[in-house]
């Protein structure tokens, strides 16, 4: 799994995880760690929250002007 997060200086974020499959998604979903840190978050952290599975189609970069590949 990797794992990506933006906060804005208000606190809303966006965190992106990406996974090989649903299955592995269902089974952290499942994992005990994983069910704490949700109870966690519905208690002490966060005032709402959506969680959105998608899946990615394609992938491209273009390189930036100081990508020295370029």
């Amino acid at each position: 799994m990797e794992l990506t997060s933006f906060r804005a200086p208000d606190g809303t974020g966006v965190t992106i995880s990406y996974w090989n499959s649903l299955e592995a998604i269902r089974a952290w979903k499942q994992h005990p760690e994983h069910i704490t840190a949700q109870q966690l978050g519905k208690d002490k952290w966060y005032a709402h929250y959506t969680v959105e599975i998608a899946k990615i189609e394609s992938v491209y970069h273009f390189p930036s002007p100081a990508d020295p590949g370029r």
